[in-house]
């Protein structure tokens, strides 16, 4: 049996090829991140390098998941397609065990395989990740390191390859004796397989715990519980999927039929007829997208609030003097450098806080009139009022509020100069980076006594005025009063944060689509065992007058409709998980707002339509070219 396993192997060499080759991609990573922690730990340990194996781990994680949900339906469409192979072979004799055991064999030999090139991959990704480390991209120094391959990473891709192809297989090898073997020698196209009824209870029930998690998490504020609430989900789908996957595909695919006409219809047909091979192609693809989808959710969410900083922020410039021994703290200026930037030319305003020694000279106290910070600064008021501080009321932000445990209307208690002294809280406002300090009116911060110096001073220009010319300008001012003192331009404060999450989210991206490319292997594999199974029915289109180009059109359009499918489940998982990822970032120390990506997710799903089309290119060509003859023999 074992050496007809092999024969069978190599005379179908390319259906193992497409097989193996999804294994390869999400082993590739994998590898490539184990030789990248070996360079590092030959070299000396790395926190940062550390922290990109971990990333890049849980990306291959996600391709070997996707690739497993790929290998699953790639053999168990290649195992329908030999019934009368394994019909023949029981008539003659061979125990349901021996097919099982051969099933599982085949399987061990294309993981092996595929192991074994991803392996070799797995080196071109462990350069690429060295190449990027110490860059913008990735954190860590590994520059000039020589890669170190050791057993330990030759035998776990190896291991890693066999475990997750058997793993896949035993669905279609217990299938396999259930085969009878009269019915599979038989000339007819095998029904589809009945849905039953513990499967959809099961998968309705995961899909359904998954989508609880959301909500549960929001409430409590832990966003760990989505993790194991989108696997769930995902897993629901998988199982539940082909109980919806033919309505699916007929709704999606109503526009596609449109457009290509006779050949599209067909296309819609095949999509919906066959919901196990729709569901699981789509689910496949489904796992990268909602990924893609949930990581732009989430970075438009907390890219929207640093937005909306960058525009409540109207000072130009600010001048301020940090405390070398901590980094943070404010060291008062020299007094007279406020006067000295009102005079320079191109000045609109400059507001300065004020601080006066606190309980003794080692501890200030700053405060900033809020009627000369509005210029500069636009505060959201959270409760009070800002304008109505008076001599007696002090104003502070909402985080500040929180932990002193303050609220409106009581006392809060000021040490200055030595002297204790209460204020009422009249207001508070939202937390910002623009601004995060007391509030005193002039009247109420000259109680204090003592002489007040600048802590920070804020600089707004004129308009009109040559920008560069007054930041030079300022910073000659500064210079001479202190050379300690700092400028800082309001877009290197902002921007700098903004960057960060452009090229932490361009990563995660790149990341994600691999999933989604591997899933879009599994569209190509399926869709050519596919053509081979069909090879009557498209033998019978081209007699009946079909041209090969409608033929190619027909595939296509089966294809974009199962990424389309694909598209519709990973967007709308992705925008639920999302929303509830960025509602539970909300109470975080980096608040986010909701918000939709629209523009962004309409791309995506133009995409997704656009890879469907490159995915029927082999499908498509194979199909057009189908010899008459031999498709309209008995087999």
């Amino acid at each position: 049996m074992i050496w007809l396993t092999l024969r069978g192997l190599r005379a179908r060499w390319w259906r193992a090829v497409l097989t193996g080759l999804v294994a390869a991609i999400g082993i590739a990573i994998v590898a490539g991140t184990f030789i990248v922690s070996d360079t590092a730990d030959r070299v000396g340990s790395d926190p940062d390098i550390d922290l990109v194996g971990r990333i890049m781990l849980i990306a291959g994680g996600v391709a070997l998941l996707v690739g497993a949900l790929v290998l699953n339906l790639t053999i168990s469409v290649t195992v329908a397609q030999r019934r009368r192979e394994m019909g023949l072979l029981r008539c003659i004799g061979t125990e349901v065990g021996q097919l099982r055991r051969s099933v599982l064999l085949e399987a061990s030999v294309i993981g092996l395989l595929g192991a074994a090139f991803g392996l070799g991959l797995g080196v071109g990704v462990a350069l690429l990740l060295r190449a990027l480390i110490n860059t913008k991209s990735f954190p860590g120094d590994l520059a000039g390191a020589e890669l170190v391959l050791t057993p330990r990473t030759v035998l776990a891709a190896l291991l890693i390859g066999c475990v997750v192809t058997v793993l896949s297989a035993l669905g279609p090898a217990v299938r396999v004796g259930r085969l009878a073997p009269v019915a599979a020698l038989h000339d007819a196209r095998p029904a589809a397989r009945r849905l039953s009824a513990v499967r959809l209870v099961a998968g309705a029930l995961l899909l359904g715990a998954g989508l609880a998690a959301v909500p549960v998490a929001v409430d409590t504020w832990n966003g760990f519980l989505l993790l194991p609430g989108g696997a769930l989900a995902l897993a629901g789908v998988r199982l539940a999927g082909p109980a919806f996957a033919g309505r699916l595909a007929e709704v999606v695919g109503a526009p596609v039929a449109g457009v290509a006409g006779v050949p599209g219809s067909l296309g819609r047909l095949n999509a919906a007829r066959s919901p196990e091979r729709t569901a699981a192609m789509a689910t496949a693809l489904m796992v990268g997208l909602t990924l893609l989808t949930l990581l732009e959710v989430l970075y438009a969410s907390a890219r929207e609030p640093l937005l909306d900083e960058y525009r409540r922020d109207r000072a130009d410039l600010r001048v301020t003097t940090l405390n070398k021994s901590t980094g943070t703290d404010v060291t008062p200026m020299p007094a007279g450098i406020v006067d000295q930037l009102r005079a320079l030319d191109g000045v609109a305003t400059v507001v300065a806080d004020r601080c006066v020694n606190g309980k003794d000279a080692s501890a200030l106290f700053c405060a900033t009139d809020p009627t000369a910070l509005s210029r500069v600064v636009e505060l959201e008021v959270a409760d009070g009022n800002l304008a109505r501080l008076g001599a007696g009321g002090i104003g502070m932000s909402d985080g500040d509020a929180a932990r002193t445990g303050a609220t409106l209307g009581s006392p809060v208690t000021i040490v200055a100069e030595g002297v204790t002294h209460t204020f009422t809280l009249a207001a508070t406002y939202r937390h910002t980076s623009n601004f995060d300090g007391f509030l005193l009116t002039p009247e109420g911060f000259g109680q204090l006594g003592g002489t007040p110096a600048p802590g920070i001073v804020y600089v707004r220009a004129a308009d009109g005025a040559d920008r560069p010319a007054l930041e030079a300008a300022v910073r000659r001012t500064a210079s001479a009063a202190d050379p300690a003192i700092e400028v800082q331009r309001r877009a290197d404060l902002h921007e700098h944060d903004l960057q960060q999450m452009a090229q932490a989210a361009a990563v995660y991206r790149t990341l994600s689509a691999l999933a989604a490319v591997v899933g879009l292997f599994g569209v190509v594999g399926t869709l050519m065992l596919s053509i081979v199974e069909r090879r009557r029915e498209l033998g019978l289109l081209r007699v009946v007058g079909m041209q090969r180009r409608q033929v190619r059109r027909m595939v296509r359009a089966e294809a974009v409709i199962v990424a389309l499918v694909g598209a519709v489940l990973g967007l709308g998982l992705g925008v639920l998980f999302g929303w509830g990822g960025a509602r539970v970032l909300a109470h975080s120390s980096a608040p986010s707002e909701f918000t939709l990506p629209v523009p962004n997710l309409a791309l995506l799903a133009v995409l997704v339509a656009m890879a469907g089309v490159v995915a029927a290119v082999l499908p498509a060509g194979l199909a057009s070219r189908v010899d008459l003859l031999r498709a309209l023999a008995a087999e």
